[in-house]
């Protein structure tokens, strides 16, 4: 239960942040109409694929706590399914990781350089608001 409310806090902080994003390419100087609609389905494409991650590495933690709390198992087994989860989930990450840098190298083909440097700093404030927040 602790790890479902959890799950659900993080999922309302991501959602949180993820609105503040959204929110950044309106604060763009001089973004066409072409631009915004272009970052737009960049942006709606990394985040179908992202959750599509995030719901992978939620149910291999799931699958970590069912095996954690399993009787049946040897502490051998369950050392050994567990790092192998550990695994998938590193491997997910560093797919998160890739996609992200996918999604900015888009970005910047879209977006003037000034446009791009706007969204850097602004995406650092997000990040920073972000860290803020879990510090509470």
């Amino acid at each position: 239960m602790k790890k479902f409310l959890l799950t659900i806090l993080i999922s309302s902080v991501f959602t949180a942040s993820n609105l503040a994003f959204a929110d950044t390419f309106d604060s763009l100087e001089n973004l066409t109409p072409s631009q915004k609609q272009r970052i737009s389905l960049v942006y709606n494409s990394y985040k179908i694929k992202n959750n599509e991650l995030e719901d992978r590495i939620a149910a291999y933690n799931d699958k970590i706590a069912q095996i954690k709390a399993d009787k049946d198992k040897t502490m051998d087994q369950i050392s050994l399914l567990t790092a192998t989860y550990e695994r998938n989930i590193e491997t997910l990450k560093n797919q998160q990781d890739y996609l992200t840098k996918e999604t900015e190298e888009q970005y910047k083909k879209i977006l003037t350089e000034k446009q791009f440097q706007q969204y850097q700093a602004l995406q650092i404030q997000v990040q920073d608001s972000f860290k803020k927040f879990l510090q509470f």
